[in-house]
């Protein structure tokens, strides 16, 4: 038995990243609950990349468009992060968690909010919340413009201050 028997934490940005590696040590402190609330869905299927670069070359001269390695790339980019979110996903799964997967942009409060409702629906009571949850834009503020600014920060405080009007008071 571990110390997250049971146990029910919401993760932001949880399929992907620092916030995966969290919740992956999560995993391993004993079958816990993971709600990994973030925008890239894991994967079905392991990614060949080989084979999709194929699809996305064919895909491309199909629409019309000039096939250049940016382009490709871009796309496959997609694919390449929901194939860390499955193998992220996996591991978790293999440390014992249960691990349910919630679409959510976290810049939107209310979207947060049923996001955490839902949640407490399927999996049961919230015991917790890591917000990790993020977009890195990395480029000194005077830089960017403010649609810029929000989309980083909405995410991070929009998505926090939702997060905690969400949770019942003994959460930790």
């Amino acid at each position: 038995m571990g110390e997250l028997d049971g146990r029910v934490a919401c993760v932001t940005g949880g399929t992907r990243g620092i916030t995966a590696r969290v919740a992956i040590e999560l995993a391993s402190r004993g079958p816990c609950k993971l709600a990994l609330m973030a925008r890239t869905a894991p994967a079905e299927e392991p990614l060949d990349e080989e084979a999709a670069k194929k699809r996305i070359r064919a895909e491309l001269s199909r629409s019309g468009a000039r096939v250049t390695p940016v382009q490709i790339k871009r796309k496959l980019s997609r694919l390449q992060s929901a194939e860390e979110a499955r193998q992220n996903v996996a591991e978790m799964r293999a440390l014992g968690a249960e691990v349910e997967f919630f679409p959510v942009d976290t810049a939107s409060a209310d979207a947060v909010m049923g996001c955490m409702m839902s949640i407490e629906q399927k999996m049961g009571p919230i015991d917790g919340v890591i917000h990790g949850a993020g977009i890195e834009e990395s480029r000194l503020i005077e830089t960017k413009e403010l649609a810029d600014f929000h989309r980083i920060f909405d995410c991070k405080a929009i998505g926090g201050v939702a997060l905690a009007e969400s949770l019942p008071r003994l959460s930790w």
